[in-house]
């Protein structure tokens, strides 16, 4: 009898049957309700009830390798959660139908300041996309949120935050109620494109840094209040207002934009501080407009500087006596072209081919 092959024989089996359960646990990869403390990612498809996200608890990296993970619709679920807002990767793959695709706890007894990076996500049809809300009202150094490459799509909103940080590159947003709305925080977005929302930025007692983006087709492109915000070299086209700021404290910078086809492409709200320069505002029903209900109590200033207001209805029209006008052009415009009757002239503005005479109002041309 040889019986040194059969133990082998049965040494092989044992072994077998002692390894098949880990190898059963790895290959079904994540799993609702889940807590990672690790890296991991989705083997399949996966639709969870609402409260049965997972989870990401410090270092984690959680790969989606292409797969859904959905919600059940409840407005209570949240997809992914950051607990411990470490350094955390979540990337390829869709998060949909949930109150919230991802979002980061900390409480001041666990003040993580990592970064949560997010790339290769579609975020579609939830009530927010993406949460990347911090603390209010503390001065703990707070955690980054950079997004790369992932698109927003049929969300309530894509983008929202209340005191927190987003970095954003090259995103695509599309039909989402509201865009990105950020209070008491900071976002940062360049060479993305929002379409068909209602508002596609707006930043409320906010910084905001946007740079060569594209909006098309937003009922507002821009809204800044209190702190202004800064645009260049972003296009914005088919709104009811390309951009608009109110606010007492923080003053709006806007350079090298492309504001065409808007009803109004800038409009000044009172106690608004803005520079506009270089800019080309074009084909909109009013270019620049920073008319006051009440011109005692208009406490709004503007510095427009070689600004080129191109085949609009009216091009620029303020009644605001703060406002300096420098080596502006309007040329072509349906009906006035540069309407400023008391403002400072900085010398330099230019207007010919406007249907209203005089051509300049205010200052010299």
């Amino acid at each position: 009898m040889r019986i040194a092959p059969v133990l082998t024989a049965l040494t092989v089996v044992a072994a077998s049957v002692v390894a098949s359960p880990s190898a059963a646990q790895a290959a079904s990869g994540v799993q609702c309700g889940e807590t990672l403390h690790a890296d991991a990612h989705l083997t399949h498809d996966l639709t969870c009830a609402y409260d049965q996200g997972i989870v990401l608890d410090g270092h984690v990296t959680l790969d989606l390798r292409g797969h859904r993970l959905r919600g059940d619709g409840d407005p209570r679920g949240t997809a992914i959660k950051v607990t411990d807002v470490a350094d955390v990767v979540v990337r390829n793959g869709r998060i949909e139908h949930w109150g919230t695709g991802l979002s980061g706890s900390r409480d001041l007894d666990n003040p993580g300041t990592g970064t949560v990076s997010v790339s290769g996500i579609a975020f579609s049809r939830n009530q927010t996309g993406l949460d990347f809300s911090d603390i209010i009202g503390t001065y703990l150094p707070a955690p980054r949120y950079v997004v790369a490459r992932s698109s927003f799509t049929h969300n309530t909103t894509a983008l929202s935050a209340v005191a927190g940080f987003a970095s954003v590159t090259a995103a695509t947003l599309s039909d989402n109620g509201a865009g990105v709305r950020v209070i008491t925080g900071s976002l940062r977005v360049s060479h993305s494109t929002v379409t068909r929302s209602q508002t596609a930025f707006s930043c409320d007692e906010s910084f905001c840094s946007l740079r060569y983006n594209t909006l098309r087709g937003n009922v507002v492109g821009v809204t800044a209040a209190v702190f202004g915000a800064d645009l260049t070299g972003n296009t914005v086209t088919g709104s009811d207002v390309a951009f608009v700021t109110f606010g007492a404290f923080g003053g709006s910078t806007l350079t090298g934009n492309h504001l065409v086809r808007n009803r109004i492409g800038v409009s000044v709200g009172e106690f608004s501080t803005v520079t506009l320069r270089k800019n080309v505002i074009e084909r909109n029903t009013t270019g620049y407009t920073a008319d006051a209900d009440d011109p005692s109590t208009d406490h709004r200033s503007a510095l427009l500087d070689r600004n080129l207001f191109l085949r609009n209805g009216d091009g620029l029209v303020t009644s605001n006596d703060r406002t300096s006008l420098r080596k502006n052009v309007a040329i072509d415009n349906t009906h006035r072209g540069i309407y400023a009757p008391h403002a400072t002239d900085l010398g330099g503005n230019i207007a010919f081919g406007n249907g209203t005479s005089p051509q300049c109002v205010g200052v010299a041309c």
